[in-house]
């Protein structure tokens, strides 16, 4: 009803929020072992997809990628830890996954395949970044999957074109 009555020609629908959980029911193997299809938000995507594209309105998937507490406990090796081995968490009691993992971003990438193939047209990754805490709680992070003494931006960078490469093929 918002469409028909305003200008607006796209929608920003989450396939995959900030507690992890996804829209629809998935099929990657991740989601599936993870249990990411337990508090679906809308069982029906495929059929709302098809009724924003009917009406000419852009279906956007957005993906979170790094803030993800479900992938971060249930998969605890590709996640921040503390140094004494533990899941980190930030200010508000949140786990993040390690932005430095690449499993994190293959997942993000086959993620934003099952999207595709739903009718999205276009796909927004989100928490594209490390968590924005000071100085002194992210000084008891440790990234397990960082290589070297690689900087953050240059994992994210590296990551990025893992995902580009991953997703190129779906146009």
């Amino acid at each position: 009803a918002l469409a028909d009555s305003t200008e607006i020609n796209a929608f920003v629908i989450d396939v995959k929020d900030d507690t992890g959980f996804l829209t629809y029911r998935s099929a990657v193997a991740t989601a599936v072992r993870i249990g990411a299809n337990q508090e679906l938000r809308a069982p029906d995507a495929a059929a709302r997809v098809a009724i924003l594209k009917s009406k000419g309105i852009r279906p956007i998937a957005r993906i979170v990628v790094a803030k993800d507490p479900l992938l971060a406990t249930k998969k605890p090796e590709w996640s921040i830890r503390t140094g004494n081995g533990n899941l980190w968490a930030d200010r508000k009691g949140t786990h993040w996954v390690d932005a430095f993992n690449d499993s994190v971003w293959v997942y993000a990438a086959e993620l934003a395949a099952e999207a595709v193939k739903l009718g999205f047209v276009e796909i927004q990754y989100d928490y594209v970044r490390f968590p924005d805490e000071g100085k002194i709680r992210m000084a008891s992070a440790v990234f397990p999957a960082r290589k070297g003494t690689e900087s953050s931006r240059t994992g994210i960078t590296r990551n990025l074109q893992l995902l580009a490469a991953r997703t190129k093929a779906l146009g």
